[in-house]
């Protein structure tokens, strides 16, 4: 991997993941709301292929995983009967799942642990948020009505779900949005688990390369 590419993109692609979790709570309810939530969204997709991808076969796959969720979630924005949200969902799943392996590999196959290995490593932790957000909203177009809301809302839709997803993720489990269909609580369950086995995996990582670094430099001052 090219470390010059590293320093750039993972702090631009981590900033825009950022915004866009900050911001989403303000817009969602705006006039214009789904379409600066659409614009942000496809900021992140392009952000994501054009600067993690550093490599022409990565590139490509890149492109290819991530088309069809912005093209799609476009597409519904304009004429919601021609793609549904199941579609696009699905979509962004996949090339989510995609961006989680390559920054894990980065962070994994690092020699040293600088701001590059940190940002990538915070931005894992909120693309893992935003993966079972889209998982959710997935579950809950397939099967109807599967979280009760007990917050005043009426329905399971826009920051409900992200909101939802990052509270379980930090195991926090304020009650207020309550997963009664089983594959929405088994999806609960599975990422509180995934929330405390990476941080704790990343941690220990972190700690290791570091204790690696110091021996190193012990060595050659010796020598």
């Amino acid at each position: 991997m090219q470390s010059g590419k590293w320093k750039f993109s993972v702090k631009s692609f981590l900033f825009a993941i950022v915004l866009v979790i900050v911001s989403f709570p303000f817009v969602d309810k705006l006039k214009y709301g789904e379409l600066i939530e659409s614009t942000l969204f496809t900021l992140v997709m392009l952000l994501a292929v054009f600067d993690i991808s550093n490599r022409r076969r990565k590139f490509v796959w890149a492109i290819v995983l991530s088309a069809p969720g912005v093209v799609g979630k476009w597409v519904n924005h304009w004429n919601p009967d021609l793609v549904t949200p199941t579609i696009y969902y699905s979509a962004c799943l996949l090339f989510l799942v995609y961006m989680i392996w390559d920054l894990l590999q980065f962070i994994f196959q690092s020699s040293q642990v600088d701001s590059e290995v940190m940002s990538a490593g915070v931005a894992v932790y909120l693309i893992l948020g935003l993966l079972w957000a889209f998982a959710y909203s997935l579950t809950n177009q397939l099967l109807p009505n599967s979280f009760v809301m007990n917050s005043g809302r009426t329905s399971f839709d826009g920051f409900a779900s992200t909101y939802f997803s990052f509270v379980t993720l930090a195991t926090m489990g304020y009650g207020d949005i309550v997963p009664v269909s089983i594959p929405a609580r088994m999806l609960s369950m599975v990422e509180g688990i995934t929330g405390i086995f990476y941080t704790t995996i990343l941690l220990a990582r972190l700690v290791a390369i570091y204790h690696s670094n110091i021996s190193q430099q012990g060595a050659d001052s010796d020598n």
